[in-house]
C-alpha cells in the first residue's frame, strides 16, 4: 500500500487490517462455494443412479463409458480439415443415436433423469450467483458519456495514474478438465486485466468448473461532506473478447454456462461491501453451438457509475478500490465445453465525490 503523508498513521494501519479482512472473506467465499458445488454434484449423481435402479446401473455405466471413449477416439483421430470435421460430426451423431437406442432398450425413463439434472443445474446456478454477484443486481455500464462529469464539473475530485496502489487475486476450481485464470494490474499506467480459459471433454454427470478473478486499483478520498461515495470510472478497452463452444456427448445432456465481467467500487477502509455495474453477462443453456463476441472495440470507452453501500462523515478518510471482477462458470451433464474471457482495460480516470456535497 502506498502511504500518503497527509493520511494519519492509525488510518493507514486500519486499512491494512481491513485489507486482510477482505482477503479472508474472499477465501471463505471460495471454500464455501467449492464445498457446496461438490455436495450438489454428489447428490445429483446419487439421485440419478437411484432413478436408474440397481439392476440396470451396471449395464448403463458400461454403455455410458463406451460412448465417452468413442467420443474421445473421434476427437483424437480427426484432422482439422473441412472434410474431416464434417465426418467427425457425423460419427458423433451416430454414436449418440446408438447410445440412446441402447438406453431405450433398458427401459430407463429419460424424462425423469433429465428432470433431476435440471433441478441441480438450477440449484448450482443459484449458489454461484449468490456467492459471486453481491447484494443486488448490477446495471449495465453507460456507453455514452452524456451524463459523466467532466473536469470542469464541481464538486468532483479526479484520480488518474499513478493510483495509490494496486491489488488482484484469482481463484479456480472444478471436477475435471483444465482451467487457467490470471490477473494483472499496474497503478502507474492504470492497466487492469483479467483472463480465463476452461475446457472439459468426456464430462460425467454434473461436472463443473469456474474461475474467479479481480483486478483493482485503489485511492484515498477525504469526504468533503457527509454522504455516500459516488464514482464514475472511465474505462478504455484494450482487448475484450469472450466466447466458447458446447457439444453433446450423451443422450440426456444438460448444461448451464455463464460469463460475466463487472466493474466495481469496493470500500476497503472503513471496511464495507462492493457495488457492481455490468460489462458482460452472457448465459447459455444446453443447446449445442459456438459463440463469440467483444465487450468493447479497442480504444472505445465504457463509463461505470457506482455508489458505496454505506455513508461516511464529513472529513473522514475512505480507502476506495475500483476495478474489474470476472467469473467464468459452467455446469455440464455429459457435454464437452470450452470457454474463454479476456478483459484488458485502462482505467483512464476516476471522478469521485460525496453525495452530500453541494
Amino acid at each position: 500500500m502506498a502511504i500518503n503523508e497527509d493520511i494519519p498513521n492509525e488510518i493507514v494501519l486500519a486499512a491494512i487490517d481491513d485489507e486482510a479482512k477482505r482477503e479472508k472473506e474472499i477465501a471463505s467465499t471460495h471454500v464455501e462455494l467449492c464445498e457446496t458445488l461438490q455436495r450438489l454434484r454428489d447428490e445429483c449423481k446419487k439421485e440419478i443412479r437411484s432413478a436408474i435402479g440397481t439392476e440396470k446401473l451396471e449395464t448403463y455405466e458400461k454403455i455410458h463409458e463406451k460412448a465417452k471413449q468413442r467420443f474421445a477416439d473421434i476427437t483424437s483421430s480427426m484432422q482439422h480439415t473441412t472434410e474431416s470435421l464434417k465426418l467427425a460430426s457425423q460419427m458423433r451423431r451416430q454414436t449418440l443415436n446408438e447410445a440412446k437406442q441402447s438406453i431405450g432398450r433398458l427401459g430407463i425413463e429419460a424424462k425423469k433423469i433429465k428432470k433431476i439434472q435440471k433441478k441441480y443445474v438450477d440449484e448450482a446456478e443459484t449458489v454461484v450467483e449468490r456467492a459471486l454477484q453481491g447484494r443486488e443486481e448490477a446495471p449495465y455500464v453507460d456507453m455514452s458519456p452524456a451524463e459523466a462529469p467532466t473536469p470542469s464539473h464541481n464538486p468532483w475530485a479526479w484520480r488518474s495514474p499513478p493510483y495509490s496502489s494496486q491489488w488482484g487475486t484469482a481463484w479456480s476450481y472444478g471436477t475435471r478438465g483444465w482451467r487457467c485464470v490470471s490477473h494483472y494490474e499496474n497503478r502507474l499506467t492504470g492497466a487492469i486485466n483479467c483472463w480465463s480459459c476452461m475446457d472439459i471433454h468426456g464430462a460425467d454427470d454434473s461436472d463443473y468448473t469456474y474461475t474467479n478473478a479481480y483486478s483493482e486499483l485503489r485511492f484515498w478520498f477525504k469526504m468533503p461532506a457527509a454522504g455516500m461515495v459516488e464514482v464514475w470510472l472511465y474505462l478504455q478497452s484494450v482487448n475484450t473478447p469472450y466466447g466458447g463452444c458446447l457439444s453433446d456427448e450423451w443422450g440426456w445432456s444438460d448444461a448451464y454456462i455463464q460469463q460475466r465481467s463487472r466493474p466495481y467500487l469496493w470500500i476497503i477502509c472503513p471496511y464495507s461491501g462492493r457495488r457492481f455495474c455490468t460489462l458482460l453477462n452472457y448465459r447459455r443453456g444446453e443447446y449445442e453451438g459456438c459463440w463469440a463476441g467483444t465487450i468493447a472495440a479497442a480504444g472505445y470507452y465504457r463509463y461505470a457509475h457506482l455508489f458505496s453501500l454505506d455513508t461516511y462523515a464529513a472529513g473522514q478518510w475512505v480507502f476506495c478500490g475500483v476495478g474489474i471482477h470476472d467469473y467464468n462458470y459452467f455446469w455440464v451433464n455429459d457435454m464437452s465445453c470450452n470457454t474463454h474471457m479476456t478483459s484488458r482495460w485502462f482505467l483512464r480516470y476516476v471522478a469521485v465525490r460525496s453525495t452530500g456535497a453541494p
